[in-house]
């Protein structure tokens, strides 16, 4: 009876537990976000904004998340 009550007891705690939304912070050291457009088929232009703050939220168990961010 002993071995029923264990293997219950590692089955329920094996299970996984609902987890809390991961956030993540945008490293503004490392994180430099770039876009480039045609100018009328001539060239390319490529510019960046060199500051960027924000958070990414990450909800693994109701599939979801959001970002928000500024750049300047």
């Amino acid at each position: 009876m002993n071995r029923i009550a264990f293997f219950s007891l590692a089955a329920a705690l094996s299970m996984p537990a609902s987890a809390a939304p991961e956030t993540y912070v945008i490293d503004n050291g490392h994180t430099f976000p770039s876009f480039s457009y045609s100018h009328f088929g001539y060239s390319i232009q490529t510019s960046r904004f060199n500051r960027t703050t924000g958070k990414v939220v990450l909800d693994k168990a109701a599939q979801t998340g959001s970002v928000e961010s500024s750049s300047t």
